[in-house]
């Protein structure tokens, strides 16, 4: 095997780069092990592996052979990356335990232009037969990345060195609070101006979900139009950040270029307060609260009272559903998406266990339809995945489960690391389009 290699390269320097990993040199049809590694700054040790059959040739590569056992199985060119796991992970005792050890279920980078470095190894029985490495950016290079603490205001913005657009994107995330882990940077990487916006559960803010003022919206709006000049800004929002970006579409439109919605609701839901199962407003304007539907999460004793799997942890979805379902009735609690003008873009995960996301969707599309709304509303339907679809170049073998810190329970995500994986490929494809499309 004296002309065995390894080879990993990907042309494009962005962080939803799938690294491909090619061998050649070795015996005709020959089972390898192929295995990745990278040791993030906590120094747990993120691995994957997999057994590939070569060719008559003797080649083998991840983009062009299925997979006969390791972390993923079958054909997926991404696979040697979104499946990697930590073995402290591997071998948690329970799945509450793993999940508390991991909470992010992502591995841990203070410095955004820290490049991952990526290690793979081509094994033939015991033996290591050929090794590669591969640099891997967390960020596309030229950005300039700022902290944002301007009058409450509080994110991180990014500046790409040369815009594609004048209109840039503010990015929220979810029920987690704090900044959006990776959107933010994919996006950004795309070439437009980006405010990572943090909205609770960060320095300076509120530390809860519960009665957050939309006004501090339409000042990182005005701000953001002020960093850009231009008279509109795209929203992007995932989970109780997609219920919102619907809300501030709706609210200010002629202030928004366009909508990218992850796994949304029709209605905005009650707020997170830890600790009291006093039922808040998420959301006030000019002072006063609004409406929304009152949701809980479930105990794990009355999600075994209707036979409902705890193997993932609390499904919250069907209980939501319920709720929501009641709530509908009461006009005052609907998102008014009929008196937004922008181009919206709904991303929802059929099987999505934390809220039923696709059901909210298309109650969405109902009353745009029902209002005479005008703007132009897609749905995007992810089929099977669940509830955290991320872009590709990010690990999904943590996606089924989370650790909510705020509701202080495991929850149920949702659809599958491969599946979760793969969907998120197919949104961020359509994103990359439609902001092309509605962003100048």
């Amino acid at each position: 095997m004296t002309s065995l290699s390894l080879l990993v390269e990907n042309a494009a320097a962005r962080p939803d780069a799938i690294p491909l990993v090619s061998l050649s040199g070795a015996r005709p049809l020959d089972l390898l092990r192929i295995e990745a590694s990278f040791t993030d700054d906590d120094g747990t040790v993120w691995r994957s592996h997999v057994k590939m059959y070569t060719d008559c040739f003797g080649k083998a590569s991840s983009a062009g052979t299925a997979s006969q056992g390791g972390t993923y199985r079958d054909l997926d060119p991404a696979g040697l990356f979104w499946s990697m796991i930590p073995a402290e992970a591997e071998t948690a005792s329970t799945l509450e335990e793993r999940y508390r050890l991991f909470p992010s279920g992502q591995p841990v980078f203070s410095d955004p232009y820290r490049v991952i470095k990526l290690a793979f190894s081509a094994h033939d029985g015991a033996d290591a037969i050929a090794q590669a490495t591969y640099d891997k950016p967390q960020i596309a290079p030229g950005i300039d990345i700022a902290e944002i603490d301007d009058g409450g205001l509080r994110g991180a913005y990014y500046a790409p060195k040369s815009p594609i657009a004048r209109e840039g994107v503010i990015v929220m995330g979810g029920s987690g609070g704090g900044l959006d882990r990776y959107w933010a940077r994919n996006v950004a990487s795309l070439g437009y101006r980006v405010l990572n916006l943090a909205y609770f559960n960060y320095p300076g803010l509120p530390d809860n979900l519960a009665g957050l003022p939309l006004e501090y919206f339409k000042k990182a709006i005005d701000w953001m139009k002020q960093q850009t000049g231009a008279g509109r800004v795209a929203i992007q929002g995932a989970s109780r950040g997609g219920e919102l970006a619907l809300i501030l579409a709706s609210t200010w439109p002629d202030d928004i270029a366009c909508v990218a919605s992850y796994v949304p609701m029709h209605l905005p839901i009650s707020g997170l307060a830890p600790g009291s199962n006093e039922q808040v407003a998420s959301w006030t304007l000019r002072g006063e609260d609004k409406p929304f539907a009152p949701v809980y999460v479930p105990t794990a004793e009355m999600c075994r009272e209707r036979g409902i799997s705890l193997d993932r942890g609390i499904p919250v979805a069907p209980f939501y559903l319920e709720s929501l379902k009641a709530a509908e009735s009461d006009e005052r609690v609907w998102i008014p998406v009929e008196q937004a003008k922008a181009p919206i873009l709904l991303v929802s995960a059929s099987d999505d266990t934390i809220w039923p996301c696709s059901y909210g969707a298309e109650r969405i599309l109902e009353r745009n339809k029902n209002h005479g709304g005008k703007a132009s509303i897609e749905h995007l339907r992810l089929e099977g995945a669940g509830h955290i679809t991320p872009p590709p170049g990010t690990i999904t073998s943590l996606s089924t489960s989370l650790y909510h810190q705020h509701a202080r329970q495991l929850i149920a995500v949702g659809g599958s690391p491969s599946v979760n994986a793969r969907a998120g490929t197919k949104a961020w494809r359509r994103v990359i389009n439609f902001y092309a499309e509605h962003l100048k």
